[in-house]
């Protein structure tokens, strides 16, 4: 499988393969038809980047039966979706700065991250992958200890 690489090379932001330790660079839309620009990097010599220009990312919780079943939960009736912002995205090799808490726990999880390449709305099960750029590891991190605090929701 073909692994794509965002990265700044002397804060010029730029795409392409990575084969090792050297990168293959591409001009163009990376989602679309990018085009080989026949050069070639050094992995080393530049700055890796977020996989993409996230405008948002959309997660999926509460929806694997058997932890619930572990911390004794009641199933969810529908699973729960929340956003996390662009700005809680780094790189490759970047420090995860997780805030002081006052005593609530964090959990840190290796997830699959689906990057979607294509506008898309309402897409059909059969359209799915047509629609789907590339998959990618994500390590998320999550403040397990305030999900539970607004007593407003009710349980």
């Amino acid at each position: 499988m073909t692994q794509r690489i965002c990265f700044a090379e002397a804060g010029v932001a730029g795409s392409g393969t990575l084969d090792g330790e050297r990168i293959e660079v591409y001009g163009g839309d990376m989602c679309a038809s990018p085009q080989s620009t026949g050069r070639s990097l050094a992995r080393g010599s530049v700055v890796v980047l977020t996989p993409t220009a996230a405008g948002k990312m959309v997660g999926l919780s509460n929806n694997f039966r058997s932890i619930a079943a572990k911390l004794r939960n009641a199933l969810p009736i529908e699973s729960l979706y929340f956003i996390k912002r662009n700005h809680s995205h780094l790189a490759t090799g970047q420090t995860i700065h997780v805030p002081k808490s006052n005593g609530v726990s964090f959990v840190y999880e290796r997830e699959l991250g689906v990057v979607i390449g294509k506008t898309c709305r309402a897409v059909s099960e059969a359209e799915v992958q047509r629609k789907i750029f590339r998959c990618t590891y994500i390590n998320g991190v999550t403040a397990i200890g305030i999900l539970n605090l607004d007593v407003s929701v009710a349980q």
